[in-house]
C-alpha cells in the first residue's frame, strides 16, 4: 500500500502535466500539474474521457489516429492536442504517451504527459492539416515501419478509414508477394537507409484489389536519432503495369538498369560540362 501511495503522490507532484487513463478510456488521474493549467479540480476529470476536455479537431484525431496507434503500438510520440481549460481557452500541448502493462502482459494504464508549446503545436497542426489534403497517395512510417500519418487520398484510393490504418506495419497493406520481400529484417534495412525512388510496389484495397505502384521516399532523422520516413506512391500507367506483368522479375531488373545507366549517364555528362 505504501509503495501505492509513493507512486500516486510522486506522479501528482510531477512538475509536468500528465495523466493516468484506464482500460474504459477514462481519466484514473490527473496531476496537481494539468489541474492547475486547465482549472478544474480532480473530481471534475475524474472517470471522464479525455475528448470531454479537448477541441472538437482534437477529439476527432484521438478517436481516428491516437487511439488505433496506441493499441497497435503501445506509444505516442509528439502529437499535438489542444485542451480546453475550465475558462475555454485553448491551450495547445505536445503529447507523449505509453501504454504500461504488468509482468504478465495484462493493460495497467496508459500514463500521458503534456507539455505547453503554443507556436510549435499551432504549427505542427496546421502542417498536419495539409499533409491530409495533399492530393497524393502519401503516408508516414516510423523506424519500426508502423504508418504514422495518411493523406485523405492515400484513403480514398484504398478503400480503409484512418483508424484501420494508424499503427498498423505499411506491410500489412501490400500483396503476400511483396511482404515476402521485405521479411527478415529487409523493411528495417529498407526503412535505415533512407530515401529511395522510384521503386515498385503492389498493394492491396480493402476490397481485395491490387494496385501497381511506383513508390519514392525521403526520411527525416531527429536529434535522438529516430526515423521517419514519407512515402509517395502514386500509380503506374496502364503500359507499364501490362509489361510488368508479361515481364515479370526481368521488367525490375531492366528497370533498375535503365535507371542505373541514366544516372551515370546524367553524372558524365556533368563531367564533361564541367572540364
Amino acid at each position: 500500500m505504501k509503495r501505492r501511495d509513493d507512486y500516486q503522490w510522486l506522479f501528482r507532484k510531477l512538475p509536468a502535466m500528465a495523466s493516468s487513463i484506464g482500460a474504459d478510456g477514462t481519466y484514473r488521474d490527473v496531476n496537481d500539474a494539468l489541474l492547475a493549467r486547465l482549472g478544474y479540480t480532480r473530481e471534475e476529470m475524474l472517470g471522464r474521457r479525455p475528448r470531454d476536455f479537448v477541441t472538437p479537431e482534437s477529439a476527432a484525431r484521438i478517436e481516428t489516429e491516437f487511439l488505433p496507434a496506441l493499441r497497435r503500438t503501445g506509444r505516442l510520440e509528439n502529437k499535438p492536442v489542444g485542451f480546453l481549460s475550465k475558462s475555454r481557452e485553448v491551450v495547445e500541448c505536445m503529447t507523449n504517451s505509453v501504454v504500461e502493462y504488468d509482468p504478465d502482459g495484462a493493460f495497467l494504464r496508459t500514463i500521458a504527459v503534456y507539455y505547453e508549446t503554443t507556436d510549435l503545436a499551432r504549427i505542427d497542426f496546421k502542417y498536419r492539416q495539409l499533409y491530409r489534403a495533399t492530393p497524393a497517395m502519401l503516408h508516414t512510417v516510423d523506424g519500426d515501419g508502423n504508418i504514422d500519418a495518411v493523406t485523405d487520398h492515400w484513403l480514398s484510393k484504398l478503400g480503409f478509414r484512418r483508424e484501420e490504418v494508424i499503427g498498423r506495419p505499411t506491410t500489412d497493406f501490400l500483396t503476400p508477394a511483396e511482404r515476402k520481400r521485405y521479411a527478415d529484417g529487409r523493411l528495417a534495412e529498407l526503412i535505415s537507409q533512407g530515401d529511395f525512388s522510384n521503386e515498385e510496389r503492389q498493394v492491396v484495397t480493402k476490397d481485395g484489389r491490387v494496385l501497381d505502384l511506383v513508390v519514392s521516399a525521403v526520411s527525416h532523422r531527429d536529434i535522438a536519432g529516430n526515423v521517419d520516413t514519407c512515402w509517395s506512391l502514386r500509380r503506374m500507367s496502364p503500359s507499364a503495369t501490362a509489361l510488368s506483368a508479361s515481364c515479370g522479375p526481368r521488367w525490375r531488373k531492366t528497370r533498375s538498369c535503365a535507371r542505373n545507366w541514366s544516372g551515370s549517364a546524367t553524372i558524365s555528362a556533368r563531367r564533361s560540362t564541367s572540364r
